[in-house]
């Protein structure tokens, strides 16, 4: 049989009528769904509100709570700025803020707020608190040679040089003794000391205070030839001073030895 006799055969027979009354239902439900769906999804869309975008604008953040050290730290800053412009009393306020500021387990940072606000003290001529801001700076750091140096120089204005001295030669020896303007210093300042306690010694002696005993012994035993210092039996030693100021300088007496020599000077008929 050929195709077009097949067909024939299939639109004359049954099947195509069996065919369109299963397949237009079909079609029509397909068609319907989708319908449906395209207007529940526009509904859909339409209907929920639309959130827009908001538009850019800054917005600042907050900034993080600083911590005490931090804060410590920050005033630190501020007062060396103030200090470097020569506001000295205001950079004092800041050194102090930080000092009551920072904790007391930040022991190196404590020794360096003390030891600024020294410094602020000292253009100010405050010496009695520099000295007790150094001192606290020690506290924390005992090998601090710039609070060592500080209270130092505040010292000698005071006029209280053993202090001074004192911390210098903590200096020399935490140094190691290699800063040679350090021991130069100590020198002067040795010297000065030196003066002073041999001018404060002449001066309690008194007037007419003779060498001690040993030392006048020592020199006069260097002219221990000398006849001004020899007795003979013919001497008459009671009735002549000089002679009785030799005999005591031979028996080690030297207290009345002035007093005889300055007799035998002014008696009668003695040149002069």
């Amino acid at each position: 049989m050929s195709s077009t006799q097949e067909s024939d055969s299939w639109f004359g027979s049954s099947r195509w009528k069996t065919a369109l009354y299963i397949g237009l239902p079909l079609l029509g439900v397909g068609v319907v769904g989708v319908l449906l769906w395209r207007r529940h999804y526009v509904k859909d869309t339409t209907s929920e509100p639309r959130t827009e975008q908001p538009a850019d604008k800054d917005v600042t953040t907050p900034a993080p709570e600083l911590s005490p050290s931090e804060k410590a730290q920050k005033s630190k800053l501020k007062g060396n700025e103030l200090f470097k412009a020569k506001n000295f009393k205001e950079a004092i306020e800041c050194y102090s803020q930080a000092i009551s500021i920072c904790p007391e387990e930040n022991k190196p940072e404590l020794a360096v707020y003390y030891q600024n606000r020294a410094a602020a003290h000292e253009q100010l001529k405050n010496y009695d608190d520099v000295i007790s801001d150094c001192k606290q700076a020690l506290q924390y750091n005992k090998r601090y040679t710039k609070a060592y140096l500080r209270r130092a120089k505040a010292y000698e204005k005071l006029d209280q040089k053993q202090n001074c001295l004192q911390d210098l030669t903590a200096v020399s020896m935490i140094e190691g003794l290699q800063n040679s303007s350090w021991m130069v210093q100590m020198d002067e300042i040795l010297k000065q000391i030196g003066t002073e306690k041999a001018a404060e010694h002449f001066k309690n002696r008194g007037v007419g205070m003779l060498p001690s005993n040993f030392l006048i012994k020592a020199y006069l035993e260097s002219f221990s030839e000398d006849v001004l210092f020899t007795l003979d039996e013919s001497d008459n030693v009671e009735t002549e001073p000089y002679l009785q100021a030799v005999r005591e300088a031979l028996d080690d007496k030297f207290d009345n030895i002035i007093a005889l020599c300055t007799k035998e000077i002014d008696k009668p008929g003695k040149c002069v």
